[in-house]
């Protein structure tokens, strides 16, 4: 929530209703949840709350955050957007915390 009590809003919808959302593999249906979830990484590494304050029980959201930028970490650069590798590895550094604490597994390295 928002200071002031209102909540997350996109497109003039809250965030928990049901919305269409460019998919991985195309368009699919559902709500925001995953939304968030892959926004949260980057607010953190920009001094941001942790991830969990913002989006609670969210075990799968995070593991699905953290593999995907765990699958994209190791490859090359893009030629016409040389800088997104970095900052998906930024945010893989925030993301694999997240999913150790929601999972209550050890972290695999130190978040300064």
């Amino acid at each position: 929530m928002y200071p002031g009590g209102r909540g997350f809003r996109r497109h003039g919808r809250r965030m928990s209703e049901p919305s269409l959302t460019p998919g991985i593999c195309g368009i699919t249906v559902g709500g925001n949840r995953l939304d968030i979830a892959f926004w949260l990484p980057s607010l953190r590494s920009e001094g941001g709350p942790s991830p969990e304050t913002v989006l609670t029980d969210a075990a799968g959201e995070a593991a699905v955050v953290s593999g995907f930028f765990a699958a994209r970490a190791g490859l090359g650069p893009i030629p016409k957007a040389p800088h997104v590798c970095e900052v998906q590895r930024r945010q893989l550094t925030q993301a694999l915390p997240w999913v150790c604490r929601e999972l209550s597994l050890s972290p695999p390295f130190a978040v300064p």
